[in-house]
């Protein structure tokens, strides 16, 4: 998702991770690097998470996994409904869209394979 917002300077829409203006080359100002929650290879726009202990348990990847190997449907929901986070090198990162896709259709097949049996 691509987010806009306007320049300091000039008041033209510029893309929100731009350090200064294409148009009037006003510099912009930017959260700290430590205020901004990063997707796997970039870096998202802060969603107020500074630090993984702000993760609501059942979003955390250790509650993923548990619940892929003991009730697989709960992780599916989990993933249709929002995002999962994990903590790497002090930094809070967002699964990405494949893994939350791979946990949804893990559940299918989980509740498909369930069914069929009975």
């Amino acid at each position: 998702m691509t987010n806009f917002v306007h320049c300091r300077g000039c008041g033209i829409q510029i893309h929100e991770t731009a350090l200064s203006c294409p148009q009037c080359g006003a510099q912009q100002n930017l959260a700290p690097v430590s205020q901004r929650v990063a997707h796997v290879g970039e870096t998202a726009k802060a969603r107020d998470l500074t630090d993984y202990s702000q993760v609501p348990f059942f979003r955390k990847r250790w509650f993923i996994v548990c619940c892929l190997l003991i009730v697989t449907p709960i992780a599916g929901l989990l993933a249709a409904t929002g995002d999962l986070y994990y903590s790497q090198k002090g930094e809070v990162k967002i699964f990405p869209k494949s893994a939350k896709v791979t946990f949804i259709l893990l559940s299918v097949a989980w509740v498909a394979f369930n069914l069929l049996r009975s």
